[in-house]
């Protein structure tokens, strides 16, 4: 049975069926349409109980944690809290949402809830990080993450379809670890630079194909690195068949949960890793590598090298098929290579 949990204020319990009339009006108002992605306005009548009657069944296969939001004093219906789960051999993942009734806003309870539940995912589902995401737009939202120790990945371009307009959506998540011991969290974030001696494969835009040349060719490397575009999630799989550590980000055509951004600082060498080159390199950054425009690049510009080592898969610009390796050794600037396939 879905669970009911408890905070000072609030319950988070199971919809009834009752609730739906006043699901409908609460969630009717436009205010709350504006900053959710999957509520309509107006809201037809019928639609909240279908949507509570989905909430069991979801629970029972592990889909979705819907649960009401209400006051615990006297049990007065205030929102709404879900909590999205991907559950595979690989990742255990959450997505949270959220809404508070218009009435309810700027006390604090939307937080109150959200840590609640963020709790009873990393504790009772042993999920391994719990992203969020709100439009650019509604700042509020992006609050709540904040207070719930949740840390800003980056912005998706025109990621969510609302009333026929695509619009920019902002991404936060927090992993278990900072969740349950947050004064690890600063350490877990800013890990310690690796040895002063790597040899990293950088590839990118494989797009569901993975030359069956390019595995042994990468076998040696230390790491390796995938900028995106990945496509299906086996590719990853046949990479982490060679048993080394791969980072990879999030492509403008993938649609799992891997990170928009990653930093890594290798032998002293801040690197930031992402899909789409940003119009300018974010501050403190040695190495910006990307991928998305399948043409090979080695380019300073100001105080940071710009790296893309080519597309596996439809490369542009004339350029073959290719790959790259990034080498460090201790005291020498980074090494870049492009390999042709």
């Amino acid at each position: 049975m879905l669970p009911a949990l408890h905070t000072e204020r609030l319950t988070l319990s199971p919809f009834a069926p009752a609730d739906a009339p006043l699901v409908q009006r609460l969630a009717g108002d436009a205010r709350i349409a504006a900053t959710t992605a999957f509520i309509p306005h107006p809201y037809p009548d019928g639609l909240a109980k279908k949507w509570i009657a989905t909430h069991l069944p979801d629970f029972l296969e592990q889909k979705n944690i819907t649960l009401a939001i209400r006051a615990r004093a006297d049990g007065e219906l205030l929102g709404a809290i879900n909590l999205k789960l991907t559950l595979t051999a690989r990742e255990r993942i959450g997505e949270l949402g959220y809404w508070i009734a218009v009435p309810f806003w700027n006390r604090g309870l939307c937080t109150e809830a959200a840590l609640e539940m963020l709790r009873h995912g990393f504790n009772e589902w042993k999920l391994d990080v719990i992203r969020a995401h709100y439009f650019k737009e509604n700042a509020t939202s992006g609050r709540v993450m904040e207070k719930c120790g949740m840390r800003r990945e980056g912005l998706l371009p025109r990621s969510v379809l609302k009333n026929g307009v695509l619009r920019d959506t902002i991404r936060y998540s927090i992993n278990r670890e900072n969740f349950l011991n947050p004064n690890t969290a600063s350490e877990s974030n800013n890990p310690k630079p690796k040895p002063a001696s790597m040899r990293i494969a950088v590839i990118s835009d494989t797009h569901n194909r993975l030359p069956p040349q390019l595995l042994p060719r990468i076998a040696g490397a230390d790491e390796i690195w995938h900028l995106g575009d990945v496509c299906t999630p086996d590719i990853l799989t046949a990479l982490e068949q060679l048993g080394k550590p791969l980072h990879v980000v999030l492509g403008n055509n993938d649609y799992y949960h891997w990170p928009l951004t990653l930093n890594r600082e290798i032998a002293g060498v801040r690197c930031h890793l992402i899909h789409i080159p940003p119009p300018v390199a974010p501050p403190d950054c040695d190495l910006l590598l990307h991928g998305h425009t399948h043409i090979p690049r080695d380019e300073t510009l100001g105080a940071t090298r710009w790296l893309n080592p080519g597309a596996i898969t439809f490369p542009k610009g004339g350029a073959p098929a290719s790959f790259a390796w990034l080498t460090f050794e201790s005291g020498q600037p980074p090494i870049w290579k492009i390999m042709l396939l």
